[in-house]
């Protein structure tokens, strides 16, 4: 990451593609955040559409199994109310009504008056004959006490004899009449755990849970067989801290109807409920969430695929062509640094394209052409005046040395003439103070010393006139 941050800071083409992808990917993942909100929304309406078809699909499943069960004793109700009074008759209904269904594990007949039922159930894949159900006196039972007390037929809670069934069992109870009055029940069962079976293998859904639970709190079908005992309901509840599954339960026995988002044992479910006909049994249908949005989760995921691959070969072929289009401007950058370092003469590529850059290059072309022409001329000029310098400081030199000659020369003379000038300044001076003391003899020859020493000066002069004419001729 620091690497890619160093060369995005030293690289102009990397940048920019940066900002290009960045650019993308931000209207990439508002768009999708966008299309997965209308589609999860979507999606949740349709399966909970979906779901409710499912319990639907789940009570007529629940209705033609029972309904199965209630035609076969239905069926059978008429021969055994017409031979109430005859054991044997009853014995053999028994039997041949287990024997024409096979889902129904047991068949009872019991009398109010105290008279021995007569009860046949399903063992080891054998019909035997029973003498008891329960520890409860019959009349107390539910299965007897319920359709005789409401008068007419029921469905029974779960039932639980483990010393005649090895699992739980419901019984559909149908009053015996003889002149208008009550005199018994003919009770068929059938295994819950066969129930559950069939309505799990009937789902229309896979990895969905599906229950039917009675007003006392206890489970008809479930898919886990071992709650197919009475109290589960209340046992479970009283396990788990669940608030939410907790009121789920309070709906379902009050008979209500709906749906709640729930975390089922550790799953984020939705949990639909309605009650079963006319019933005081309750539905749930635990359809979960990781189902219901399993092809979302799967197009969020091959999306976020596409598109980060899709990032990244954009990356790529952004930085491939911004490289072609930017590399005549690295080309000039080069050659601009070493016109900064002073390497005029390096050419500049030129280059065919009509757009800007190619302009621009052609322009850094032309300017460092015109540069370099422009410095070989000032060269050129350098040396020549490089060439009279050096003549002028040679005759300056002769100039100096010259000058240092006629100085040392007007020295020499001036030298020479300051003893003529001093004897002529001497005389003068003598024939002033003493001139009437001089005889004739003393002022010719003074004069004549006079006279020699003026010539002296005259010559030196002369010659100084002389050497001065000749440097001016030079």
């Amino acid at each position: 990451m620091r690497r890619l941050n160093i060369l995005s800071h030293k690289s102009f083409s990397i940048r920019l593609s940066l900002w290009i992808v960045a650019f993308v990917a931000l209207l990439f993942v508002a768009n999708v955040v966008i299309m997965f909100y209308f589609a999860h929304q979507a999606i949740k309406e349709e399966a909970l559409a979906r779901a409710e078809k499912t319990v639907d699909a789940a009570i007529l499943s629940i209705d033609n199994l029972l309904s199965s069960t209630e035609t076969a004793v239905n069926n059978v109700h008429w021969s055994v109310e017409h031979h109430t009074n005859q054991p044997d008759a009853l014995a053999a209904y028994c039997q041949e009504f287990l024997q024409s269904n096979p889902t129904i594990e047991g068949c009872a007949i019991a009398f109010l008056d105290g008279r021995e039922m007569v009860y046949y159930y399903r063992k080891n894949k054998q019909i035997v004959k029973g003498d008891h159900f329960g520890t409860d006196p019959l009349a107390q039972q539910e299965w007897v006490e319920r359709p005789v007390k409401e008068g007419h037929a029921v469905w029974t809670d779960p039932l639980v004899d483990e010393t005649v069934y090895p699992h739980p069992i419901i019984s559909y109870s149908v009053p015996l009449r003889e002149k208008g009055r009550i005199i018994g029940v003919i009770a068929a069962d059938i295994s819950l755990v066969w129930l559950s079976n069939k309505i799990e293998h009937n789902m229309i859904l896979p990895n969905s849970s599906f229950a039917l639970m009675s007003k006392n709190g206890s489970f008809i079908i479930h898919p886990d067989s071992t709650m197919l005992k009475p109290g589960s309901v209340d046992r479970t509840l009283k396990e788990t801290p669940n608030e939410q599954l907790k009121q789920l339960a309070q709906s379902m026995i009050a008979g209500e109807s709906g749906y709640i988002y729930a975390d089922f044992y550790g799953y984020p479910s939705y949990i639909f409920y309605k009650p079963y006909k006319n019933t005081k049994w309750s539905i749930d249908y635990v359809y979960y969430e990781g189902q219901i949005f399993a092809g979302y989760y799967y197009l969020q995921f091959l999306m976020m695929l596409i598109g980060i691959v899709g990032l990244i070969v954009l990356f790529f072929c952004c930085f491939l062509l911004i490289e072609r289009i930017i590399r005549p401007l690295r080309e000039l950058d080069g050659a601009v640094q070493q016109l900064t370092a002073g390497n005029y003469d390096e050419p500049i590529p030129t280059s065919h394209r009509s757009d800007e850059i190619g302009h621009l290059q052609r322009a850094f072309h032309s300017m460092q052409l015109s540069l370099s022409n422009y410095l070989h001329e000032i060269k050129q000029q350098q040396l020549v005046l490089s060439e009279h310098n050096k003549a002028l400081q040679v005759a300056h030199d002769h100039a100096q040395e010259a000058n240092r000659i006629k100085s040392t020369f007007l020295q020499n003379m001036t030298d020479q003439m300051v003893k003529p000038s001093e004897t002529i300044s001497c005389i003068v001076e003598t024939i002033q103070q003493k001139h009437q003391q001089l005889n004739k003899d003393d002022i010719t020859q003074m004069t004549k010393k006079l006279d020699d020493n003026s010539k002296a000066i005259t010559s030196m002069l002369t010659r100084i006139l002389e050497i001065s004419e000749k440097k001016k001729e030079e």
